[in-house]
């Protein structure tokens, strides 16, 4: 198990070791997740947003449905 210090502004310094195991750099996101009586700390790295592709498809896309909308429009 690791530690951290909170400093007078709040902020932490992720031990070197974390770092490096979850390919952390300066400038990377983090998210903070409460789970129950826990505070999560989850690495917001190039893997985790490649697990959203794709999470958001519906039937038309949204351009699919402004050209639509847009053809709709010049038959008036």
């Amino acid at each position: 198990m690791e530690y951290a210090t909170l400093n007078t502004k709040g902020q932490i310094v992720i031990p070197g070791k974390l770092r490096k195991k979850y390919g952390l750099l300066a400038g990377h996101k983090v998210a903070l997740i409460e789970e129950n009586d826990r505070l999560v700390l989850k690495a917001l790295n190039k893997s985790h947003y490649e697990s959203l592709i794709g999470t958001l498809k519906g039937k038309d896309s949204l351009t699919a449905a402004l050209l639509k909308e847009k053809k709709l429009e010049k038959q008036r």
